[in-house]
């Protein structure tokens, strides 16, 4: 009778698993399996792989850059498109061609573009450098237009007028601000007092704001407020220190305000004003909001609105948004808003990515306190719910000097951003190119030049150059060529006394050696002699 044996663990547990498969795989006539686990467990992976990948891709500093000229080329794209729209009819009245004031403005993109194109080239290096220099040719500006050369609009003087040709150099503060108040405040954080860390950055900040402010441009001096308060505050001031500066700008715009008249009344009107209201300074409130409200959800369509007809005053400049809203309707405004927010975010994002790169962190973050408040209170102005300042919304609105500047200044952002990716960080951008590599000499002897593959490599390869000549070069003597009798002697001594060290450790290593084979021999005697012992116990 054959006895029954109990399965072990192991093979129990085997045929279960060969149970279990022949269950949930199932065998065809042909014995192939027409459903398999083990692929939709690969299947699987590969779909968390994707979605891993796609999700690197939209965190990527790539990604980000490409959101950022994406949201500027479709804000460009539409101002033009309603620069012509809104201007068209005033154009027409005055007997001029209805398209010129946007052929004008095409020309601005265009040397904008120019400018960007420039400022992507740069290397950050030449960006720091150039920062100062920018800084005070700005302000020297602004301060010519307290002369014969400055011309006044809308009762703000703030303009430079030389022939056709005028420009705005409170625009240019801008920048030169966004670009040389993170260099000045990286490289003050050595100091131990607050003024020697900050007082540099405060005190040009003042200047810059004075010399804006003496031209009446009350809108133009808060905006530069805001992107100094930025830079200190992104810069690492306390925020004790910073409350108080704060609190300072605030009483210095407050009395600022109320020592004019005029100011007085456009601060004041869009808490007086209703929409039956005669009053000469809710005129240009009234209309907007009229604009605004005809709208609807799907606007007029493009042409059709009719607070261009010389009813809303600054149609193309500073109330630009109410007449997108009027002929856009709730979609087109919003669809704007939306575009601003994908700019500022993707800026946001790529500073909170650029965790090792100080300057272009810093700077990034002034570009986007200036564009997202600059945008901010244009809009809140149209909407009723902030004084008229007379600031134009970026990239959308009239004016040559606001689309070049803030062109050119997306410009350097996009090397700020792109920076992170090259090897060195303060790059050679543009001029890596021009760089004439010094000839080496092949096998046999003559003169070769690796033409390199990209602008990484060359880089690359002329550092590896610099470090081969460094190495090669001879150690500079501390003395004179010519040795004293006295430096012969210690140089003497000095090798006597290494040849001596030399001979006691030849001495210490061959009796170091002996020894050792001498516990070697000891080792094997004690070794065979257990060995014996223990055969013979054995036995």
């Amino acid at each position: 009778m054959p006895t029954f044996q109990k399965p072990t663990r192991r093979q129990d547990h085997a045929s279960r698993r060969e149970q279990e498969h022949r269950t949930i795989i199932g065998v065809t006539g042909n014995q192939e399996p027409h459903y398999d686990a083990f692929q939709r467990a690969q299947r699987r992976a590969e779909r968390n792989a994707g979605r891993r990948t796609m999700r690197m891709l939209f965190q990527s500093i790539e990604f980000q850059h490409a959101m950022m000229l994406a949201s500027v080329i479709i804000l460009v794209g539409f101002g033009l498109v309603m620069v012509f729209s809104a201007s068209s009819v005033d154009l027409v009245a005055l007997g001029l061609k209805p398209w010129s004031m946007v052929v004008r403005q095409s020309m601005f993109v265009v040397i904008g573009v120019f400018g960007a194109v420039l400022a992507s080239r740069l290397t950050v290096k030449a960006i720091k450098r150039l920062s100062p220099w920018l800084l005070a040719l700005s302000i020297f500006f602004q301060l010519l237009t307290l002369t014969k050369l400055g011309r006044a609009a809308g009762g703000n003087v703030g303009w430079i007028a030389l022939g056709p040709i005028s420009f705005q150099p409170a625009e240019l503060i801008k920048l030169a601000l966004c670009l040389w108040l993170p260099v000045t405040i990286i490289n003050s954080r050595k100091e131990k007092t607050l003024w020697k860390r900050y007082g540099i950055a405060a005190v040009a900040l003042l200047v810059s704001v004075g010399s804006i402010a003496l031209g009446h441009d009350m809108g133009t001096a808060s905006v530069v407020v805001i992107i100094g308060l930025a830079a200190l505050l992104f810069g690492g001031m306390p925020m004790s220190v910073f409350y108080v500066m704060g609190g300072l700008a605030l009483v210095v715009g407050a009395a600022g305000v109320l020592t004019s008249a005029n100011r007085m009344n456009r601060v004041f009107s869009f808490l007086s004003c209703s929409p039956k209201s005669g009053k000469a300074v809710c005129y240009q409130t009234n209309h907007g909001l009229f604009a605004i409200s005809s709208g609807g959800l799907f606007g007029l369509g493009l042409g059709n609105s009719r607070e261009k007809w010389s009813y809303l005053p600054e149609a193309t400049n500073d109330f630009i948004f109410a007449i997108i809203g009027e002929e856009a309707g709730f979609l087109g405004a919003i669809s704007v808003l939306l575009l601003f927010a994908v700019l500022i975010a993707s800026m946001i994002r790529s500073s909170l990515l650029l965790e090792r790169l100080d300057y272009q962190r810093l700077m990034l973050l002034c570009v986007v306190s200036w564009i997202s408040v600059q945008a901010l209170v244009n809009i809140l102005v149209v909407l009723k719910l902030f004084p008229v300042m007379g600031v134009p919304l970026p990239f959308v609105s009239s004016g040559g000097t606001s689309m070049v500047v803030c062109l050119t200044a997306i410009g350097a952002c996009s090397r700020m951003m792109m920076s992170s990716l090259d090897d060195n960080p303060e790059g050679e951008g543009i001029f890596v190119h021009a760089q004439v590599l010094r000839a080496r000499k092949s096998s046999d002897g003559k003169s070769s030049l690796s033409k390199p593959a990209s602008r990484k490599d060359a880089a690359r390869q002329a550092r590896s150059l610099q470090r081969v000549e460094r190495a090669n070069r001879p150690a500079q003597r501390k003395f004179s060529w010519r040795a004293t009798s006295a430096d012969k002697r210690s140089a003497r001594t000095a090798s006597a006394r290494m040849a001596s060290s030399r001979r006691t450790s030849e001495r210490s290593a061959k009796s170091n050696g002996e020894g050792s084979s001498e516990r070697k021999q000891t080792r094997r005697v004690v070794s065979s002699s257990s060995t014996q012992e223990r055969a013979n116990h054995q036995r």
